[in-house]
């Protein structure tokens, strides 16, 4: 077995707000940087780095 890495980032904001930001398209595209169609609604479709869902 291979060696495992270990990496722990804890940013600058609450969870709530990461949150809120994830889910909103415009947000999400300026934090990432990629096309992403995305929105709150539980079971909605989405795409995102090439990756879509129901």
């Amino acid at each position: 077995m291979g060696d495992v890495i270990s990496q722990t980032v804890i940013l600058p904001a609450p969870a709530e707000e990461l949150f809120r930001m994830y889910l909103d398209a415009s947000e999400h595209e300026a934090i990432t940087g990629a096309p992403v169609k995305i929105n709150s609604t539980t079971g909605a479709s989405f795409s995102a780095y090439e990756c879509t869902g129901p």
